[in-house]
């Protein structure tokens, strides 16, 4: 991404994934100021969740410099300040700033999870990561959440079944699922055309939801109440790595079966 004009030609896309924050988006297209910051975002915000839920009192800010001070880093800065660090001109900042916007209330419990892992083990004096502390940055930065209410086909996810059920039953996966970007820095991948990008597939399977009219709203509370679960950890080991440019609709690359044959992107 050369500079923000190329920026939001992207973002005004007619890609199908950036469909669920076109509301965002058409914010930030009525401002000639565009710009990668924390002032510029906080109006954005204001914008959007005018008339709407709460942004839960958070607000961007500036970060200038690398805090080593645990208290001043960025999961303790969100959780006991509700400040969001982004620093200025930089495209993974603006796109973690876009998914807060986005899901704002799985976002804020995920911190909450995280940030008292990471608590406990500073207080602990442990040197060692918990795996648990990886399983939700996994989320944060590189997830993707499917709705589903075919049971069926989900398992074949999990088991990277890609032609099975990205092409012999493409039709149904249209009407039956649907996909949501969430890790922020899928999207600098997508922009960059990364043709190996992979998301970690977060599968919500349930006869109930509605699909045709979900919106990010409803995605958001979906996945928060998903977060409040004692089996959420338990769910995250149960993700699996799923290619982005496989699903249909998400690329011109899928539109011939022979993409799901013998790909070495596919394995």
């Amino acid at each position: 991404m050369q500079n923000n004009k190329q920026l939001l030609e992207f973002l005004n896309s007619d890609k199908i994934f950036l469909q669920p924050f076109k509301d965002i988006f058409y914010n930030q297209r009525n401002y000639d100021d565009f710009s990668i910051s924390a002032d510029f975002i906080n109006k954005v915000s204001a914008t959007y969740f005018l008339n709407k839920t709460s942004f839960n009192g958070f607000e961007f800010i500036e970060q200038k410099k690398k805090e080593k001070d645990f208290y001043k880093k960025y999961d303790a800065l969100v959780f006991k300040e509700k400040k969001i660090p982004i620093r200025s001109n930089i495209v993974h900042d603006y796109f973690n700033a876009l998914t807060w916007l986005a899901f704002p209330n799985s976002k804020t419990k995920l911190n909450k999870k995280k940030f008292t892992l990471l608590e406990k083990n500073y207080l602990n004096g442990n040197k060692n990561r918990p795996r648990n502390i990886d399983l939700t940055t996994l989320l944060d930065e590189s997830g993707i959440i499917i709705l589903t209410k075919n049971s069926y086909l989900a398992s074949l996810i999990r088991q990277k079944k890609w032609k099975t059920v990205f092409w012999d039953n493409r039709d149904i996966v249209k009407k039956s699922f649907r996909f949501f970007l969430f890790g922020h820095s899928l999207f600098e991948k997508i922009i960059n055309k990364y043709i190996g990008t992979a998301a970690r597939a977060f599968i919500i399977s349930n006869e109930n939801i509605p699909l045709d009219k979900i919106t990010i709203s409803d995605v958001d509370q979906i996945l928060s109440d998903c977060i409040d679960q004692d089996s959420f950890f338990k769910n995250l080991e149960k993700t699996v790595s799923i290619p982005l440019f496989a699903i249909p609709e998400w690329s011109s690359l899928n539109e011939k079966e022979e993409f799901y044959q013998g790909n070495e992107y596919l394995r």
